[in-house]
């Protein structure tokens, strides 16, 4: 057993990274929250499913969720998104596509991540008729910073507010 971890351990650990896969491949993100009554006249509702799984058909999903990763420079932002998509996936590699946008480079050499940079980590779901079944995930990730000072951030609530387009340096 890895780590000096016992087998039973092991089989639980890994149960429960399975529990999540699956929980992830049916996430579901609102695009506005459920009215109190939709909550009243289906008891449980809220609480039944994990992540969104019982949020009814009526209610309309957008086609991603966004997760923007932020922090200081070298602190492991592109490494975090590449773990994400290898536990999700049940894989030790990302694709040579996902490798090519989310670069993790030498930190004492400074050479991480020089632009705001997305990448899928799960693709949406959507039935015959185009509706989104399960809703993608979509890390979006950034340059290092240091200081956090004004200018840094400004950029961050820029960022923030979706004004940034993909691959460009944040002014």
């Amino acid at each position: 057993a890895p780590c000096g971890l016992s087998a039973s351990m092991v089989a639980i650990m890994e149960g429960q990274a399975e529990e999540m896969r699956k929980a992830l491949m049916r996430f579901k993100v609102c695009s506005a929250p459920l009215p109190p009554e939709a909550l009243v006249a289906a008891p449980g509702l809220a609480d039944r499913e994990p992540m969104g799984a019982g949020i009814p058909a009526q209610a309309t999903l957008p086609p991603h969720a966004d997760i923007l990763i932020f922090g200081p420079s070298g602190s492991g932002k592109s490494s975090l998104i590449r773990t994400f998509y290898m536990a999700l996936h049940k894989t030790r590699e990302v694709p040579g596509d996902f490798a090519d946008r989310i670069i993790v480079k030498d930190t004492a050499m400074n050479e991480g991540t020089l632009k705001y940079v997305s990448a899928v980590i799960k693709n949406a779901r959507c039935d015959h008729k185009g509706q989104t079944l399960s809703s993608a995930i979509m890390c979006h990730d950034t340059r290092g910073h240091i200081w956090m000072d004004e200018r840094e951030q400004k950029q961050l609530s820029i960022m923030m507010d979706g004004s940034v387009q993909d691959d460009h340096v944040v002014q």
